[in-house]
């Protein structure tokens, strides 16, 4: 299935770390007991100016502790704006850390962010990391930003090839079982496109967190665009009945085994057939899940058998669209 990621973009068209090279910070009276462990921000490290977007900050605190946590970012005229979370550090095992889930909006690619951890009325922790120092600058607010839960190395030789004179278009950032994921739809807003590739282990971890997974139904309700390319291997994920199901244009009955896929290849605009490849290069059937669809519009369908089988369906989330590939472009 090697040629399949060359027709990944116009198909659907159709249709984070923050590493601080150059940062420092302080400590007050009790840095024996309250530690800045991580700072993140995005999608493994992908943001937009201007936009909201998750940031994570990793603390060792013993339990119990009322903290104040205030997050400061430069607005588009450089001016410091602040953000401040009061946190309660719940119970955990001695030795973890706990994680804080903030927001922010940076307007502009230089300047620096500033983290700071209160305790009552006295300061236990300041951090700050330039912006310029960083390989996690800012994308432009120009740039498409694409959301992978797991990897997607097709999808990501398919946008890497839309390039101008600065830098991608098309950036996808590929969240692994390590990553989180907002848990309020605001992180979303510079996301254009979430991802889902059936056969990626780190789909199915994300599946167990039912509020990320509530904050992205909520953000495809508001506007967003969520693309699930799902081949017939992966039955457990088509069978599941938690909250992912209400993601699917209708309801899952069976697998059938195809050749040829070309209805996909027009979609895609190619004239060469695509083929699917064991690992001695010997020809595979594409195993495909037959939905009965009960909403959405059916953009392909593959005759087989006297029956229509929807290989591509666009359904409404809300304002948001939702969009099947009964084909998993990353097998």
């Amino acid at each position: 299935m090697n040629r399949l990621n060359l027709f990944v973009i116009p198909t659907l068209a159709v249709c984070g770390m923050l590493i601080a090279i150059d940062c420092f910070g302080t400590t007050g009276e009790d840095a024996s007991k309250i530690h800045v462990q991580d700072f993140s921000i995005g999608f493994s490290g992908n943001y937009k100016i201007g936009s909201w977007t998750p940031v994570y900050v990793s603390l060792e605190a013993p339990t119990g502790e009322h903290l104040s946590l205030l997050l400061t970012v430069p607005d588009g005229d450089g001016v410091p704006t602040t953000t401040t979370i009061h946190y309660l550090v719940p119970p955990h095992a001695n030795g973890s850390t706990t994680v804080v889930e903030m927001f922010c909006k940076i307007g502009r690619p230089d300047g620096e962010i500033g983290l700071a951890v209160h305790q009552k009325d006295r300061s236990v922790a300041s951090m700050r990391y330039r912006l310029e120092a960083t390989d996690y600058r800012p994308l432009p607010s120009t740039t498409e930003l694409i959301v992978s839960l797991g990897t997607a190395p097709n999808l990501r030789s398919s946008c890497e090839r839309q390039l101008n004179s600065e830098g991608p278009r098309t950036v996808v950032a590929e969240m692994g079982e390590a990553d989180r994921l907002p848990s309020h739809a605001l992180g979303y807003d510079g996301v254009d496109q979430v991802f889902c590739s059936g056969s990626r282990s780190a789909l199915k971890h994300f599946l167990n967190r039912d509020r990320a997974i509530s904050a992205l139904a909520n953000w495809v309700r508001w506007g967003g665009q969520l693309v699930m390319s799902i081949g017939g291997n992966d039955v457990e994920l088509l069978q599941e009945k938690g909250f992912f199901k209400k993601f699917f244009p209708g309801r899952f009955e069976k697998v059938v085994s195809t050749r040829q896929l070309r209805p996909i290849e027009i979609l895609g605009g190619g004239s060469d057939p695509l083929i699917k490849e064991d690992e001695r290069g010997r020809s595979q059937p594409f195993v495909i899940p037959f939905f009965r669809t009960h909403k959405g519009r059916v953009e392909s369908t593959l005759r087989q058998g006297g029956q229509s089988i929807p290989l591509l369906v666009r359904s409404a989330m809300g304002f948001g669209q939702v969009t099947l590939l009964a084909v998993d472009i990353e097998q």
